[in-house]
């Protein structure tokens, strides 16, 4: 599952580009209790579910078409699976989604010398 989890990363990083912080965070926590040891089998086959279905471009209600139905589908998924493993998130799993957030969504900006941005 940890490869999985690995692999299942990339895809979420790409997502979270187009989706923000907010949205992206649930998929964070599914992704790290997932590589959680204390997880069930069945556990980690919703939770991977659930993140494929949500960053792919593929869905059952599909967003172009159906608007705000299009999300909604991606959303009841997060909503299930989050019922099912809301347990497992621990403050330490909720470290390491705030340390991911952090280091894809900062800014590709410095400081210099003379404080210009550059």
């Amino acid at each position: 599952w940890k490869s999985k989890a690995h692999k299942v990363i990339g895809k979420i990083k790409e997502y979270a580009v187009k989706a923000g912080r907010v949205a992206v965070r649930p998929l964070l926590q599914f992704c790290y209790v997932m590589t959680d040891a204390e997880t069930t089998t069945m556990e980690k086959a919703l939770i991977y579910g659930a993140i494929i279905y949500t960053v792919s471009p593929i869905s059952i209600i599909p967003a172009a078409i159906y608007h705000i139905f299009g999300i909604l589908d991606e959303g009841a998924a997060i909503a299930f699976v989050y019922k099912k493993v809301k347990d497992k998130i621990s403050p330490a799993i909720n470290l390491k989604v705030d340390e991911t957030i952090e280091d894809w969504f900062r800014p590709d900006y410095s400081v210099s010398e003379v404080g210009y941005i550059e």
